[in-house]
């Protein structure tokens, strides 16, 4: 079965594109046999841009979703562990979101 193709023409980003392509560029080396390249200088940022922007998204969203792991019964030690930050990470955005630890 091939890869799920979007509905909406909408999300045909670049990024979107860029993603399929080395998706199926990694399977088809992997098939043949052949080695995969080193990533150019271009791709390596490119990925690091997507990789920012990520963590952006994800860092606003940081504060509350550790909140709800605390309130449904996650230990401070096991959020740390599974977002491979420290405990005192986790508390600091527990300040932020008001809910203190």
């Amino acid at each position: 079965m091939g890869p799920t193709l979007p509905h909406d023409p909408a999300p045909f980003t670049d990024e979107w594109v860029a993603d399929r392509l080395g998706t199926l560029s990694r399977a088809l080396r992997r098939q043949t046999g052949l080695p995969l390249p080193e990533p150019s200088l271009y791709l390596r940022v490119v990925e690091a841009e997507r990789t920012r922007r990520a963590w952006k998204a994800t860092r606003a969203e940081l504060p509350a979703l550790v909140a709800e792991a605390v309130a449904e019964g996650w230990e401070i030690s096991e959020i740390s562990e599974r977002l491979g930050v420290s405990e005192k990470y986790v508390r600091r955005r527990l300040r932020e979101h008001g809910t203190g630890a």
